[in-house]
This record gives structure tokens, C-alpha cells and sequence, in this order.
């Protein structure tokens, strides 16, 4: 077919459950390294199949970006309620939610705290009301979808 295959970032990831002997992966007379997870449209997938990683670095993505839109909405005086939550779920719910296909139905339940977490600081220190308000009753003044709607 004419493609070129460079085996220097070519990787096997072996998806198992139990030891099984098998020889090297070889491609045009050279090795390929077998790794135990590989990084494949920013999503990193495990051996195991085990999300737990990809939920963090997505939680990991959540938290820069919501500290990223507060720095440049504070860097362009742009105080407006409205337009800071329309800037919130566009940039924020791709980042956080990217890949939800795979990792959504295995998510814990502390895991999507912490996601919910995001979202709560966000809607309390923009409008100004206390912290330990329930994040429903959050949800539900301010308009913004949960996040477990999504998953």
C-alpha cells in the first residue's frame, strides 16, 4: 500500500488478563518495544483497561483549564456572570469529559466527586455565595448542567 511505519514510536500494548507466552513483535527485521500503556488521541490506554488514570488526567486537564479561564477572564476584566459560564462550558466540558465514551462507565464515584468538585468552586466563587451550599441546589440556581447529565 506504500505506508511507511516508523518502528521508533511504533508500540505493542498487549491488552491480557493472564501471563501468555509470545514471541517479539518484529516489523521490516526490527523489534517493536512492548509497553504497558500508550498514549493513542490523547487518551491512555492501559493494559489492564483500567480508566483510573485517563479520569485523573482529565480531572488533572479540568482544574488548569477552570484556573486558565479565571487568569485571562481577570486579565480582561470580564466579570459578567453569563459570559463567564458560557466561556466555562465550552472550554471546560470538552476537556474534562474528552474520551467519556470509554472511561464513563467506569468512573467511581469519588472520581466523578472530584469532577463535581470543578464545577462547584467555579459557580461559588463566581457568584459569591458560600462554598459548603449543596452542589444540586448549585446546579440548580445557576442553570449549569451537571456534569453527571453527560456521562
Amino acid at each position: 500500500m506504500g505506508m511507511t511505519v516508523n518502528t521508533h514510536k511504533t508500540k505493542v500494548v498487549i491488552i491480557k488478563s493472564s501471563k501468555i507466552p509470545y514471541d517479539t513483535f518484529v516489523y521490516d527485521n526490527n523489534n517493536l518495544e512492548e509497553v504497558t500503556s500508550y498514549k493513542y488521541l490523547g487518551m491512555d490506554i492501559n493494559h489492564k483497561l483500567n480508566w483510573k488514570y485517563s479520569i485523573e488526567q482529565r480531572i488533572t486537564g479540568g482544574w488548569k483549564a477552570y484556573y486558565r479561564i479565571e487568569n485571562n477572564c481577570k486579565s480582561t476584566h470580564l466579570w459578567s456572570w453569563d459570559k463567564k459560564k458560557i466561556l466555562f462550558e465550552r472550554i471546560f466540558t470538552p476537556i474534562i469529559l474528552y474520551g467519556c465514551e470509554l472511561w464513563g462507565c467506569s468512573i467511581s464515584r469519588e472520581s466523578l466527586r472530584k469532577i463535581e468538585k470543578l464545577k462547584n468552586n467555579f459557580i461559588t466563587c463566581n457568584i459569591k455565595i458560600k462554598g459548603n451550599t449543596p452542589y444540586t441546589i448549585l446546579v440548580l440556581e445557576t442553570s449549569c448542567p451537571p456534569l453527571r447529565a453527560w456521562l
